[in-house]
């Protein structure tokens, strides 16, 4: 959405955040976080389980998506996959929309449904594209009623 002057609405704005950043300004990021969202931003903790940020962490933290790193949901190590379930509850306790990254499997997607996780950026159906062709072939299944993996 933008307004008459061309600037975004703040309620259609999204921030990400890598979690990596997080706890090096905890006290600094909280406040802006905090500041952002009174505004109507929505913000996002990226790559969330590679790097400084614990699970506690969450709960202090003023955001509104943990996106789960693409390398833990790739991996297929019994430790991995209960690690993933417990990263998708502790967002979930937290009232947090949890995105799983790096989806490319079936077998992927069927463990994060498992876990509870409903929302994933997935390589399964479609690789990342330009705006207008994503539009084009949301466009084009919004009359489907099941989508099936892109084959490339």
């Amino acid at each position: 959405m933008t307004r008459g002057n061309g600037h975004r609405s703040a309620n259609s704005m999204f921030v990400r955040l890598d979690q990596t950043t997080v706890p090096r300004g905890k006290v600094f990021a909280a406040a802006h976080m905090g500041a952002l969202r009174q505004l109507g931003v929505a913000i996002s903790i990226d790559d969330f389980g590679t790097g400084y940020t614990s699970i506690s962490q969450l709960q202090h933290l003023s955001v509104d998506v943990l996106k789960v790193d693409g390398s833990l949901v790739e991996s297929s190590t019994s430790g991995a996959v209960e690690l993933v379930r417990l990263v998708i509850q502790a967002g979930h306790a937290f009232g947090l929309t949890v995105i799983a990254e790096g989806v490319e499997s079936e077998a992927q997607l069927s463990s994060l449904r498992l876990a509870g996780c409903v929302a994933a950026q997935v390589y399964l159906f479609a690789r990342p594209a330009p705006a207008p062709v994503v539009g084009r072939v949301l466009a084009e299944r919004a009359t489907s009623t099941y989508l099936e993996p892109q084959v490339s």
